[in-house]
């Protein structure tokens, strides 16, 4: 298949006006935490020259900035090293730390460590990996725990599988994401008074995550110079099954409305400035939204990373 090409002007045209839709259409949903299966390298990279050549070892440093419900905004920072074992065994690890800010107050800390193993096999990328919890998502301020959303982690221990089909025209994702250890959240909406949190919180004292199906799908535009390309994408993500809770009487509650369907929009600009030099700038936003987030995922999301081959 052959690539088409793009003018440069034309191409930032294109990408200014999605970036200002996604602004201004900006609904709850969820979107992918920041150490959740969409950062695994094999299922978030569009392009796939990163992954290949002759160099060993690639180095990146993310900056993400997040706007959540009720006003909260989130800034984390993200530093993965990838290892290549010959043409086919790729490794990572990933660490975040993240700044939680909001009306109820300010969260800051680590958030999780994100180890993946992929093997490529042609065309296909089967993948798994862990994510550890560097928080049990129970912070506390002046006296009562905050909600899931001020939290730099979800606290839970997830394992994911994932597999990957690309070219350098396009690419499918499909994975699997599963909370095998639970946070240690007591947050519960009725100990804060009604004029201080907003009522639509949801109180996940005790609280159990259901899993995730994601799946992604992105079509590469390159500009004529072949340093710049353009990829627009979607990312739904399925949560499988309502979430549950604990009351003060000890009885286990599902959450009615957290299954369901979220459909994300995302657009990313990556330049080339040789071929162990990339720079990439993604901007996501979600279009269609499951009716409950407990865990706070909800994000229209600007991500600028930096990428080093050595």
């Amino acid at each position: 298949m052959q690539k088409s090409e793009m003018n440069p002007g034309y191409s930032i045209i294109i990408l200014l006006i999605a970036t200002i839709s996604l602004n201004s259409t900006v609904t709850y949903a969820q979107g992918c935490s920041d150490a959740g299966i969409c950062s695994a390298p094999t299922i978030k990279l569009t392009d796939t020259s990163v992954l290949s050549g002759t160099k060993k070892n690639l180095l990146n440093v993310g900056f993400t900035f997040g706007t959540a419900q009720y006003n909260v905004r989130v800034l984390s920072l993200g530093m993965e090293y990838t290892r290549f074992f010959g043409k086919n065994i790729i490794a990572s690890a990933k660490y975040n730390y993240a700044v939680v800010n909001g009306p109820l107050g300010t969260n800051v800390g680590p958030s999780d460590i994100l180890v993946t193993g992929a093997y490529r096999v042609k065309k296909f990328t089967p993948m798994a990996g862990i994510k550890i919890p560097l928080t049990d998502a129970n912070k506390i301020d002046r006296g009562l725990p905050l909600p899931m959303a001020y939290q730099t982690s979800l606290g839970t221990t997830d394992v994911l599988l994932g597999l990957t089909y690309s070219t350098s025209v396009w690419g499918v994702s499909v994975a699997w994401q599963q909370p095998v250890v639970q946070n240690n959240s007591s947050f519960f909406v009725t100990d804060y008074d009604v004029d201080v949190i907003n009522q639509k919180y949801v109180s996940t004292n005790g609280f159990e995550r259901k899993a995730d199906v994601i799946a992604k799908a992105f079509y590469n535009i390159p500009f004529k110079n072949k340093r710049w390309l353009f990829s627009p994408g979607l990312l739904p993500i399925f949560h499988t099954a309502n979430d549950t809770w604990l009351n003060k009487a000890g009885q286990r509650n599902e959450i009615a409305g957290s299954q369901g369907l979220t459909l994300n929009t995302n657009v990313a600009l990556t330049y080339t400035a040789n071929p162990s030099l990339f720079f990439r700038l993604t901007v996501g936003a979600p279009a269609l939204a499951r009716k409950v987030r407990p865990e706070g995922l909800t994000k229209f999301a600007v991500i600028l990373e930096y990428s080093a081959k050595l």
